[in-house]
């Protein structure tokens, strides 16, 4: 699992970046995550019960955080899998509109 990278969310492309990142969620079950933390801020959401084909648990909207050049908003998630329970944050970056002049 790549600790930064970029996700597209309805033709938008969203960058993040894992703050306490987990080892017990696979690369698929990542992106679910981070799918339903794109729709909490667009929603305005501040938490939702998760489940997953390997996992379960909670993810919750945060404050907006700045980490050196990154900026966005926090989400933290507790999540219990066959391998145990883990807790991860990661950065939500929303995306950066460009227009031609």
């Amino acid at each position: 699992m790549e600790s930064t990278g970029k996700l597209t969310y309805e033709g938008e492309v969203w960058k993040y970046v894992y703050l306490n990142p987990d080892g017990l969620l696979s690369q698929e079950d990542h992106e679910h995550l981070l799918w339903h933390a794109i729709d909490m801020e667009k929603t305005q959401r501040d938490q939702m019960d998760l489940k997953g084909d390997n996992y379960e648990g909670r993810l919750e909207r945060k404050d907006r955080t700045c980490l050196g050049h990154f900026a966005g908003r926090r989400f933290d998630a507790t999540v219990e899998t066959n391998q145990g329970k883990s807790k991860l944050s990661v950065l939500m970056m929303e995306p950066v509109k460009w227009w031609e002049n």
